[in-house]
């Protein structure tokens, strides 16, 4: 649960990803954008955490939306995280066969994704235990890799590196300075949006293990409060030391998601001079990636499971072995997998860019569809009388944080048309890329129809069936069922 709070999260967005958000935006833009979508998860964490604390559910947060919105919105959302995921699984893939030409300069990364995908597979038929095993070790590495950055950074913009013969002496926030902090302005600003939001991607996993602690009321608030201290540490403070070290201009800097030459990070380890460390932080970013894989098929399953044992998808993805492991639902999301294998074809980097802005835009709107359980869940807890200082864990923003989450994460989805009428200086604008970032907007809508539509079909001719509306009536909400009460004891 420590290191799932501390380094659960981190992976691509973070370690490959910033280096496209120093490009678009420059390093103030960069950890502006940080900042404010970071305390954006941390409100969105608190009410997770509140609602994980009173109610710990087995498979995935949706439960949520299902019991405080709506059936109709816990199957959108529900679907909304799996396709989601799913995506993340090959992005990951792709972005480590990158990354490995850092010493294999000739290696295509498409033939990197086959025995990364091999070995992924064979620890996951292994159970929660092994995952949690794993997971615990590879956390260790990213945090000592976060760590151990930011203290090179300090001490190579304070001109502690003898071998950096950059000038002036010492950088300072000489990167920062004649406008390049706010590079491309309020385009770079809209550009770095979404980057912050896949960096952020996967910090909500942490409800997913609610169901499975032996003290829930205690792991969930302690789980919330060091992904808090990630969130200021690891990522503002680690994006303002990459703004101190590198320039937004570097030509190494991709401005692509999957496409990247260099991580950042290991980029800043050179053009210091220090090639040893370059590759120490190459290792561990490579192990990075590998746990953001390895989370990716463990989240995927798990939700596409508990979604088909609802009746929100096929019977047989709900079966799981002794071990409890899904094993159809982990099959599928391995084949998922092999859409690492779409670069290497004519076209292929096209396609996958339509997926990943189609999946970028699901972060936001489950962190939203958080917000909202939150504020109907103590809406419908009002009613009933009961006082929020009586929970066993009550999100230190209040529903005010929630509503905070729900401002920011509308923002950002309205980041993407914004995009196209403000763009970067020298990208030009088409049909087909306004398509492409704006069609993840619509994804969970269709859901949401889709769904009610079939509702209403199947019980059209039920005299006693109930009116439609967008959301349950919150008279209807149940806060009571399942509920985890706070133990108080005499002496």
């Amino acid at each position: 649960m420590v290191f799932l709070s501390l380094a659960g999260s981190i992976g691509a967005g973070l370690f490959v990803a910033s280096g496209s958000a120093l490009s678009s935006g420059g390093g103030g833009n960069a950890v502006l954008n940080y900042a404010v979508v970071g305390f954006m998860i941390c409100t969105t964490m608190g009410s997770l955490g509140e609602l994980a604390t009173t109610f710990p559910v087995a498979g995935a947060f949706y439960d949520y939306a299902d019991r405080f919105l709506g059936e109709h919105w816990g199957f959108a959302i529900g679907w909304m995280f799996v396709l989601n995921w799913i995506t993340v699984l090959p992005f990951e893939l792709t972005t480590m066969g990158a990354q490995m030409k850092f010493w294999l300069h000739d290696l295509r990364p498409e033939w990197a994704v086959g025995p990364i995908l091999f070995c992924i597979s064979c620890a996951s038929f292994l159970g929660s235990k092994v995952f949690g095993e794993i997971e615990h070790w590879l956390g260790v590495g990213k945090v000592l890799a976060c760590t151990v950055f930011i203290i090179v950074a300090i001490i190579t913009a304070a001109g502690g590196i003898p071998q950096d013969t950059r000038q002036p002496k010492p950088l300072g926030f000489h990167y920062y300075a004649n406008g390049a902090a706010f590079k491309n302005g309020f385009a770079g600003f809209l550009a770095v949006f979404r980057v912050a939001g896949m960096s952020y991607n996967g910090t909500e996993l942490l409800a997913m293990t609610a169901r499975e602690c032996k003290t829930p009321e205690k792991a969930m608030p302690l789980g919330t409060y060091l992904a808090f201290f990630r969130i200021a540490v690891f990522y503002v403070i680690g994006v303002l030391c990459l703004g101190l070290v590198i320039p937004s201009d570097h030509p190494d800097l991709s401005q692509t998601g999957h496409g990247a030459k260099f991580s950042p990070f290991a980029l800043a380890a050179q053009l210091a001079g220090i090639p040893g460390l370059a590759h120490f932080f190459n290792a561990m970013i490579l192990a990075a990636l590998l746990s953001m894989a390895n989370m990716a098929v463990f989240a995927t399953s798990r939700a596409l499971q508990a979604l088909c044992t609802k009746g929100c998808g096929p019977a047989f993805l709900s079966k799981v072995n002794r071990k409890g492991v899904p094993y159809y639902a982990q099959i599928l999301t391995l084949c998922a997998g092999l859409l690492a294998f779409i670069n290497a074809a004519p076209e292929g980097a096209q396609i996958f860019d339509w997926l990943l802005s189609i999946a970028a835009t699901f972060g936001f709107y489950v962190w939203i569809a958080i917000a909202v359980s939150h504020i109907r869940y103590r809406r419908a807890l009002s009613r009933t009388g009961v006082s929020p200082k009586s929970l066993i864990f009550a999100s230190p923003f209040g529903v005010w944080g929630s509503y905070f989450t729900i401002f920011v994460g509308t923002f950002a989805l309205l980041a993407n048309p914004l995009s196209a009428v403000f763009p970067l200086k020298g990208s030009s604008v088409t049909v087909a890329s306004v398509m492409r970032e704006n069609v993840g907007m619509l994804v969970p809508w269709i859901f949401w129809a889709c769904h009610s539509f079939s509702h209403y079909i199947k019980n059209r001719k039920d005299p006693n069936r109930k009116k439609w509306t967008v959301f349950k009536p919150i008279d209807e909400v149940d806060v009571v069922s399942g509920r985890v009460v706070k133990q108080i004891h005499s002496v």
